[in-house]
């Protein structure tokens, strides 16, 4: 067996979802979005976060540039119930008023080693929000 780099993101996860969870359950409350908002992962990796949003009922997006991480994550979605995969990073995002929900975990947003790729991508974010 090939160990590639989403075998070993995958192998050294703490697997421990549940504080991430709970804390995005808590901003979806108090910002009253509803039980079942619709979610972009930015940054999702091979998809260990898909499924929990998957089992929550949430509509859910990853968006994941490294082709690897996309691959696993979009078997991992097919899988799933309201969940799909985006090839594509920060500054590809195109969605407009699609998202109740953007979360990027890990440190994914750290990728974008220029102050002008940062600026785009959060304007990209902002589009992709719903009001």
């Amino acid at each position: 067996m090939r160990i590639t780099g989403a075998i070993l993101y995958s192998a050294f996860d703490s697997g421990d979802t549940k504080p991430i969870v709970d804390f995005l359950l808590w901003l979806a409350s108090s910002y009253k979005i509803g039980e079942r908002p619709t979610i972009l992962d930015a940054g999702c990796g091979p998809g260990r976060m898909l499924k929990e949003f998957s089992r929550l009922g949430w509509n859910t997006a990853g968006l994941e540039p490294n082709l690897e991480f996309y691959t696993q994550a979009d078997e991992l979605a097919r899988s799933l119930q309201k969940t799909s995969v985006i090839r594509g990073g920060f500054n590809d995002l195109e969605a407009e008023n699609r998202f109740d929900l953007i979360v990027s975990i890990n440190g994914s947003f750290s990728y974008l080693l220029k102050p002008a790729q940062r600026d785009d991508a959060l304007n990209r974010m902002y589009k992709a929000l719903k009001p």
